[in-house]
């Protein structure tokens, strides 16, 4: 397991063969105005209606091994229960959705950008497959911010992985 702070270009390219890749970004916090949104903490801005931190996570799968059935990360994380490669189009994949190491009930999951479903009280849910190639399951959770910068904090996560095309 690598971790970088900061990557030292962009884009970075992974210098090896890797079985899994996570990666947290943030931009900041955000604040939505009269006049726009912009890119501060509420407090800086002019007039704020609504203000939040995001943080976005990117996990994508190369190699599957059983260590991954377990959450890798403190961050939102979609963790795939069983091989996600195996699958065929129209099979499911059940998926725990973990925040902070523990299971989270009621998260949103979309499949290629749209809604599939909700987690269950054990964070997990299953998500059917639809075809061949590149996959794309994403899901967000919505915190109160306790520091008082912003309203509140928005995590997202991606989960990545491919099906082989036949």
């Amino acid at each position: 397991f690598q971790s970088l702070q900061s990557p030292p270009v962009y884009p970075y390219r992974i210098p090896r063969e890797c079985a899994v890749a996570c990666v947290l970004t943030s931009s900041g916090y955000w604040t939505k105005t009269p006049y726009g949104t912009q890119n501060l903490p509420r407090a800086e801005a002019r007039m704020p209606i609504k203000s939040w931190l995001s943080f976005d996570s990117v996990k994508r799968i190369d190699r599957w091994s059983a260590e991954l059935a377990e959450p890798l990360t403190a961050w939102l994380e979609m963790t795939p229960l069983n091989d996600p490669a195996s699958l065929r189009p129209g099979k499911k994949l059940r998926l725990r959705v973990s925040f902070e190491g523990r299971p989270v009930e009621g998260v949103v999951v979309s499949y290629d950008g749209k809604p599939r479903g909700t987690t269950g009280r054990d964070g997990r849910i299953n998500i059917r497959v639809r075809h061949e190639g590149f996959q794309v399951i994403q899901a967000s959770l919505t915190r109160p911010d306790a520091s008082g910068k912003a309203d509140e904090i928005v995590y997202s996560a991606n989960l990545n992985f491919e099906l082989p095309q036949e």
